[in-house]
Formats: structure tokens, sequence, C-alpha cells
């Protein structure tokens, strides 16, 4: 960074005691050079491009501005003096400053201020500021910060977090550490899987497991239901029947029997006042089919029948 050809960063003048040592103007510019360049060394940013915040530029998310303050850009520090609007850029203007009579008699300025300007273009630019620009500070008070949360999550972390990595006890597992015991291999022939064991129906759980196949598991909610082999069971009513022809009543099981392989049994009650009328001959059952069964019926006497009849389909 430094102009000299023959000085960089450290740096120390030499004199030597009891001689007159030779005045050179430039000792002032180099130390000046010096400082800078100490600065960027000291914050890892000595003969390095692009663009990092030193310190200041407070942001105001209600105002959406940013305060002033020093970053470094293209190995040069900067000051921004005024506040200055989010979603823009900054521009280096240097600026000469204090100007002071010569030995000509002419003024000329006798320092350079490394300032920079609100800028809409991007050319020679910094980066535009959005947002917090966390991501591009680099002060000592921002990096405290996230010191502190480094440690934060350091003292949240169990002790498995800091013992070494081995195959014995009180180590953390490695890869061929024979504790972790087994694959998917493993684990199959030595336990049930979920989907061949009968799993309870809990209350949160809707639904229910009906056995499907021959040899499928039976759970006791479907044997308390279909005890005895019993398919299906239902109430069918009975109404005046038929004298010469019959009349036919066709149940549906509301479910399917394979094969229709099933037995059908029924009871019959009466429901009306003169039960003489309720009787009933030559019932038989006809079109039996997997989900349903037809009933015929004709009356013995005359009259209107009021009959509850109630039915069980047993597998066979």
């Amino acid at each position: 960074m430094t102009s000299f050809a023959q000085i960089f960063f450290p740096t120390v003048r030499i004199t030597v005691p009891g001689l007159g040592n030779p005045a050179y103007i430039d000792d002032v510019k180099a130390a000046n050079q010096l400082m800078v360049d100490g600065l960027a060394a000291l914050l890892g940013l000595y003969n390095t491009d692009g663009f990092c915040i030193v310190s200041g530029f407070t942001y105001d998310p209600n105002a959406k501005t940013y305060g002033p303050g020093v970053f470094y850009f293209n190995q040069q520090f900067y000051y921004q003096q005024v506040v200055f609007p989010e979603g823009s850029y900054l521009k280096p203007n240097p600026s000469a400053v204090m100007p002071k009579n010569f030995s000509d008699t002419n003024a000329r300025p006798i320092y350079m201020n490394y300032v920079s300007i609100e800028t809409n273009d991007p050319a020679g630019a910094t980066p535009i500021f959005q947002g917090d620009m966390n991501a591009s500070r680099m002060g000592i008070f921002q990096n405290v910060g996230i010191i502190h949360s480094l440690q934060d999550v350091v003292n949240t972390l169990g002790t498995a977090a800091f013992a070494k990595i081995g195959t014995t006890p009180g180590t953390v597992a490695a890869g061929n550490d024979t504790r972790l015991v087994g694959d998917s291999d493993y684990f199959d022939g030595r336990y049930a899987k979920k989907t061949d064991v009968i799993l309870k129906n809990l209350a949160n759980d809707p639904g229910e497991y009906d056995p499907v196949q021959p040899w499928d598991p039976v759970n006791k909610r479907y044997a308390d239901a279909t005890s005895g082999r019993r398919a299906a069971s239902g109430t069918l009513h009975v109404g005046d029947a038929d004298t010469q022809g019959g009349t036919l009543y066709v149940v549906d099981m509301g479910t399917v029997v394979q094969g229709a392989a099933y037995l059908i049994t029924f009871s019959t009650g009466s429901l009306s006042a003169n039960h003489n009328v309720d009787i009933f001959y030559q019932t038989c059952w006809v079109n039996k089919a997997q989900s349903s069964f037809g009933l015929w019926f004709r009356e013995a006497q005359a009259g209107v029948q009021n009959i509850q009849l109630d039915w069980i389909a047993w597998l066979l």
C-alpha cells in the first residue's frame, strides 16, 4: 500500500546518536502511510482488495438510513461523514484540506482526507447498502458479539461434543464401532416388523385391522365381532306375504364373502297384536351371492304380517 519503493510495514526510522541526522520531509508522509498499513495488517486487510465496514454505519430500520462510519475499500480506509439512505452506494471522494504557505509563498493543502460520498451509481463504488449489513462488519464490537454467541453455543453442548472418537467406552462411536450393531438385515432377523404384527387401535388412531388372508392374525376386536366365524348379521322386517306366489326379500349383508361360502341361520318374532297372522310357511333362501341373499316367504294365515327376522351369515 505504501508509495515508497524501499520501505513497507513494519518499518522504523533509523537515527544515529550524536550525529546530525538527515532531515527528510517524507518522514511525516511515511509515518502516516505506515500507520494506515499497520491498521490494515492488524485487521487482516493488508494489500487486500474488497470492502468491509470497520466501525459505525449504525442502521436505523425505521428511517432506513445509516449513520457515519469508517470502511475499508480496495486497500484504503475511508470515512463517511453524513447520514445516507438505504439502497445507496459509497464512492471514494478524497479531499485535500488545510492550505499552508510554502517556500515559494504559494498556499497548498497539506492533508488529504479520505472521505466518501453517497451515490446511486455502482461504478467504482462499494457494494450497495441494504439491511443491517452485518455480513460486511468486522469491528471489534461486532466480533465480540459473535464470540459471545459462539460461547453460548459451546455452553449448551453436552459432554459428547468434547469426547474423542473411538471404539471404546467413554468415546463417541465411530463408524466401525461394534457398539453400533445392526443393519436392516440384522433387525429383520431378530425382530418382527410392524407390518407383520397386530397393532393396538388407540383412541387417536381411527384405523382398524381386519384379517383378510387365510393365515392373517386375529385381534380381540375382530374375534369378539365375528365369534363362531360369523361373517355378517342383521334384522329384516317382513310385511304382508303373498298367499299364492309368495314374497321375496333381498338382504344386503354389508360385507363381501369370497365365493359366497357362508351358511344362513335366522329366527323370527311376531310384532302383531294377533300373532296368528304372523304364521308363515315354505321359507327358504334363494339367490345367495357374495354380498346378499334372498329370503322367500308365503303366508299360512290370512292377514297382514308384521314379523321381525334376525339373521346371521356364518362362514363355511
